[in-house]
């Protein structure tokens, strides 16, 4: 009966080259599932950022007034609208017929929201409510961020960067009330 003594030199060479090509291939799988996921996650953040301006329409579309841009395009969008967080702007029952000195727009039920591109590419909503701040980001990888007006509608424009290209997306939001000159 004969003894088994081991691999021979062939045998083991041929099992490190399999063991070669295999990891060879889950490394491209890798790579690949790597560069799919960039992309997506890309992809997302211009998605994002297209939800993002929708919501900066709808703001326009509620503000009361609408401070910048005064004439031609910016890169600075400022409004002022009704404050909804305030407690006392509404009365619990609304009395019938309204009092003649409550209004609905006093300066002090008012907020200013500020929208600009900051130094990290990125589009912020800034809130100002009796002198104090507060800013939140709300779109990333922002490369330029575009108001202009007509007389009743706002343009809002952004370019989103998207792996090696740029997206625009346009925005388009009506003003129901005269902007303030």
């Amino acid at each position: 009966m004969r003894r088994a003594r081991g691999l021979s030199l062939l045998e083991i060479l041929i099992t490190g080259v399999l063991f070669g090509v295999v990891l060879a291939a889950v490394a491209g799988l890798l790579g690949q599932f790597n560069r799919a996921l960039n992309h997506s996650s890309k992809r997302s953040q211009a998605t994002e950022g297209a939800l993002a301006l929708r919501e900066v329409a709808a703001e326009v579309e509620e503000s009361i007034a609408l401070i910048s841009p005064a004439g031609g395009p910016s890169s600075l969008l400022e409004l002022t609208r009704i404050n909804p967080a305030y407690p006392g702007r509404l009365p619990a029952t609304m009395p019938s017929p309204a009092p003649g000195a409550w209004e609905p727009a006093d300066p002090a039920y008012l907020m200013t929201v500020r929208f600009q591109v900051n130094g990290q590419r990125q589009l912020e909503r800034e809130v100002i409510v009796g002198g104090a701040s507060t800013r939140q980001v709300i779109a990333l990888e922002v490369n330029s961020f575009t108001v202009s007006r007509t007389q009743n509608r706002v343009d809002l424009q952004a370019f989103f960067q998207e792996e090696q290209q740029v997206r625009p997306i346009l925005v388009h939001a009506n003003l129901k009330v005269a902007p303030w000159p």
